[in-house]
């Protein structure tokens, strides 16, 4: 592994990656990405993959020099996984020591850089405003004052900032106290 003098954490919200191609072509972005900007881990949500294929991804993951920490949501009635969170890591710049958490909605991992330990989690709140609440009630018991979480969080601090809407407090906000409250003195989020 190389010591570098940053490592930077990227979150994204990839509106599905089911498609064929679709994660071999994350993988080379992450790739390249990781060159040019020192990037040390993706934090991936509504990735909307198979769990079927979940030796396929790692195998892809490992061969190129990353380590894949993958949750899966169920599958719908459509029959598509969709949801679901993820944590890509690039192994020339962090080495992963353990899954702390794993489900559909929250990836934590410990790894470490250049010998310190870090902990960080992709979140994916859920879409429907009483699961999120519930969600954002119980998440403080996965995530410490030291983990680094990224994620697309399914709400928003101020619907007047956040919004882009001629009408933004029309939207569905539901669960941003609890966000707010509860977890943004617990951790970094990005």
């Amino acid at each position: 592994m190389c010591i570098r003098d940053s490592c930077n954490i990227l979150t994204l919200n990839l509106r599905g990656a089911q498609s064929s191609g679709d994660f071999a072509r994350l993988i080379h972005t992450f790739q390249t990405w990781s060159r040019t900007h020192e990037l040390g881990a993706l934090c991936a949500q509504e990735h909307n993959l198979n769990p079927a294929r979940v030796d396929d991804l790692k195998r892809l993951a490992t061969i190129k020099g990353l380590t894949l920490v993958i949750g899966f949501a169920p599958r719908g009635q459509d029959g598509i996984h969709w949801g679901g969170s993820l944590v890509l890591i690039n192994n020339s710049l962090l080495d992963f020591k353990s899954t702390h958490h794993i489900s559909e909605h929250l990836v934590v991992v410990n790894v470490e850089w250049g010998g310190k330990p870090l902990q960080i989690g992709s979140v994916y709140a859920p879409v429907t405003p009483l699961a999120r609440v519930d969600f954002f009630t119980r998440i403080n018991q996965q995530l410490t004052t030291s983990t680094i979480a990224g994620g697309d969080w399914n709400c928003v601090v101020d619907v007047n900032v956040d919004v882009k809407s001629a009408t933004p407090q029309t939207y569905r906000n539901i669960g941003a106290v609890s966000y707010t409250h509860l977890t943004l003195p617990t951790s970094d989020l990005v």
